[in-house]
């Protein structure tokens, strides 16, 4: 039987199965809390997705998007986070609660201890920093508390935002993948990026990589069960 966990905040349940269960949600950053979806992040969902500037970059995004299809993604994800198939979060801001950024963690292959990080944020919030910050909190948490060795994540190459996002947290370029993705008729190629566990854990956090003889130590505080603590 898969190990489930359940704790209340704001009176909200919230369900991790699986190995993904040891992940100690919600994450707090100093801007963000990233947590599991909720019924009520349909609308904002929405209204993000819609926006075909910024959803040209998500990938499987439906065309049009419709609320049908924020629903669908709000309910998917919570099925597939108390399976302990995904990690599939939303950041909302510490002070307002307004939706900020998603990220996930999907594909994830438990015998070779790696799997593939997604994030997007909407629009308006571009050029802000808060999909670096919700990259670096999910795979400090995923490496302190499971054996994920390994995380990946594929960027068009003419991303150049993503990928910026993905060099800030650490993640390094490996290659291009040719013909990666398929819009309507035409192929676009996609830079494949990873990140290591090749540090330990430190006093102050937990410590993602090893670039260049300098380890990149991220301060993560948790919130459990309603009560905020940081690492010793």
């Amino acid at each position: 039987m898969k190990a489930r966990r359940s704790v209340r905040m704001g009176g909200k349940p919230r369900l991790l199965g699986g190995k993904l269960a040891a992940v100690r949600l919600p994450i707090r950053t100093r801007r963000l809390i990233l947590r599991a979806p909720v019924t009520s992040d349909v609308e904002s969902v929405y209204r993000a997705l819609r926006d075909e500037t910024m959803g040209r970059f998500v990938s499987g995004r439906p065309r049009p998007y419709t609320r049908v299809h924020a629903t669908d993604f709000v309910s998917g994800a919570r099925r597939k986070m108390r399976r302990g198939e995904m990690l599939n979060l939303i950041g909302v801001d510490a002070r307002t609660g307004e939706l900020s950024v998603a990220v996930g963690l999907y594909n994830l292959n438990w015998k070779d201890r790696h799997g593939e990080i997604g994030y997007w944020v909407p629009r308006r919030l571009w050029g802000q920093g808060l999909a670096t910050e919700a990259v670096i909190a999910v795979c400090a948490e995923v490496f302190r508390h499971t054996n994920v060795h390994r995380i990946e994540a594929t960027v068009e190459v003419d991303n150049e935002a993503s990928a910026r996002v993905l060099t800030k947290a650490g993640f390094v370029k490996e290659g291009t993948r040719r013909h990666a993705h398929l819009h309507g008729t035409s192929w676009t190629d996609a830079d494949l990026y990873a990140l290591l566990n090749e540090g330990s854990l430190a006093p102050s956090g937990t410590v993602l990589g090893n670039r260049s003889g300098r380890n990149r130590v991220l301060k993560v505080k948790k919130v459990v069960a309603g009560v905020r603590t940081s690492p010793p």
